[in-house]
């Protein structure tokens, strides 16, 4: 098994660490509210950096139809069941824009740490993460004005543009130095933390901003969070069996429904729709960095458990 390394071991513990601390003194983080787009951009430059063709043919050619079907499932139904949670709870407009926002990202760098750690199927997370990603200057803006249009005015084309320039061009650029430089394993896992704490800073700003509220954060909201995030962990992982996959395929599934790349929804969050927007997606930031350590310590506990026996 893969072992952490410092901050993948702790990263739970550093999340709350900074959460207290952007709350304790905002003054040092709102400033770099500006640079929040370009935290992400270089996020998604370091994704790219890890991308390699060889992992897509791989899946493609083992999952063939069924990659497609896991793939429109993984675009529509959780930002569907955010807003039907979103809605039994009773959230405010601005709230359940945020939630539909988290139920719409794209799969975070963490699902791949994740999946490793659990021994999960790790070139499909990778296939899926990067898929969705490039998928999701279209998708998300359609899922929100599928579900908002009628209630507030959006600019489609905006949100388009901001997240192609943010995400396709990072990820691009990021697939060509790879390509051209051929970086070494060594290298590519001395870099592999940082977005995972360019995403820490990225909830560190957004708490700050929303200091009064980040001290009182509504039930609902917090419930709304938990249960969505528990809804993706059981759906990825039903829909990796009623397809027939192997085990650490669904686990693969498991991990990419839930652990979501939120730093881009509090991007789109920030820059479309407000501070309050984005309190959804930063505390679905910190519980996913408490989850998915539980879930990979029971699996492992559950697989030594199966080896030992057998």
């Amino acid at each position: 098994m893969m072992k952490m390394n410092f901050i993948q071991k702790y990263f739970a513990i550093i999340v709350i660490a900074g959460v207290i601390l952007a709350i304790s003194i905002p003054s040092i983080f709102i400033p770099l509210k500006p640079y929040i787009t370009y935290l992400l951009a270089a996020i998604m430059l370091i994704i790219g950096l890890h991308l390699q063709a060889k992992d897509f043919v791989k899946v493609a050619a083992n999952l063939k139809g069924k990659l497609l079907v896991i793939l429109f499932l993984k675009l529509t139904v959780t930002s569907i069941a955010a807003f039907i949670i979103g809605k039994l709870f009773g959230l405010s407009l601005t709230a359940l824009i945020g939630l539909v926002i988290v139920g719409a990202c794209p799969g975070g760098t963490a699902s791949g740490v994740m999946a490793l750690l659990a021994r999960a199927n790790i070139s499909l997370v990778v296939s899926l993460t990067f898929l969705t990603t490039l998928l999701a200057p279209i998708f998300m803006p359609l899922i929100i004005y599928f579900f908002f249009s009628k209630s507030i005015k959006l600019d489609w084309f905006g949100m388009f543009e901001t997240m192609a320039i943010i995400v396709i061009v990072p990820i691009v650029l990021g697939i060509l130095i790879s390509k051209f430089t051929k970086l070494n394993d060594s290298t590519l896992k001395k870099i592999s933390n940082i977005p995972i704490l360019l995403i820490m800073l990225i909830v560190m700003v957004v708490t700050a901003l929303n200091k009064d509220t980040m001290m009182l954060v509504p039930t609902d909201i917090i419930l709304s969070v938990i249960i969505l995030s528990i809804f993706a962990n059981i759906f990825g992982y039903l829909i990796g069996r009623v397809l027939g996959l192997d085990i650490d395929s669904r686990l693969a599934l498991l991990f990419e429904f839930s652990i979501l790349d939120v730093g881009l929804g509090i991007v789109i969050a920030l820059a479309f729709f407000g501070n309050q927007a984005a309190i959804a997606a930063t505390f679905y930031a910190i519980w996913q960095n408490i989850i998915g350590p539980i879930i990979v310590n029971l699996v492992n506990i559950c697989r030594n458990t199966k080896f030992k026996s057998s």
